[in-house]
């Protein structure tokens, strides 16, 4: 674990219920944690060797979102050109891209943001949220796509099962508004 910071806030991290769902996976995984305050922070982060390795096949971030944004604090954020910067890759990467962020993929910000972000980073998919989520909605969401990706035999080859699995089984990750663009979805 080669984590930057305990900064974040434990009450409502993540990080615990993933370390005590991976060993109960069919692939359990090692998890690359890491609190990112800033565009420098994102980039040595996706740019980390345990990070960018085209072996890591699920890379989710979270973050407070905006229609084709991040946001790190009130002032800060990371547009398009900024979050595609970094995942830009020359060669195509077996991997997906999750951002936990409320509205990221709404709106033709949004889109934009998801079909360049899939474009640029040769990922198989990038998945998000196109609608504002509250916390339970959206936590649950992602644990149950982290559990069913991981427990799949052959996760990227399932991946359309998988979404489609969360949106029809789950009702909040239809009201936060799950949405996936994938190579197969644009024609890549």
């Amino acid at each position: 674990d080669w984590s930057t910071s305990t900064h974040s806030n434990d009450n409502l991290a993540l990080r615990p219920s993933l370390l005590a769902m991976s060993p109960t996976l069919l692939h359990p995984y090692r998890l690359q944690h890491s609190y990112i305050p800033d565009e420098e922070s994102l980039y040595s982060w996706v740019q980390h060797p345990n990070t960018i390795s085209s072996q890591v096949p699920f890379l989710y971030l979270a973050f407070h979102g905006i229609p084709g944004g991040i946001t790190y604090n009130d002032t800060e954020g990371s547009g398009i050109d900024e979050l595609v910067h970094p995942f830009i890759s020359a060669t195509d990467a077996k991997r997906i891209i999750y951002i936990g962020a409320c509205s990221i993929f709404s709106n033709s910000e949004g889109e934009i943001l998801a079909e360049h972000l899939l474009e640029q980073s040769k990922s198989e998919a990038v998945i998000g949220y196109t609608a504002n989520a509250k916390w339970y909605d959206a936590t649950f969401t992602d644990l149950l796509f982290i559990a069913r990706f991981y427990n799949s035999p052959n996760p990227l080859y399932e991946l359309e099962e998988i979404y489609n699995s969360v949106i029809n089984d789950f009702a909040p990750a239809r009201k936060i508004g799950l949405k996936m663009f994938s190579r197969k979805s644009i024609g890549n």
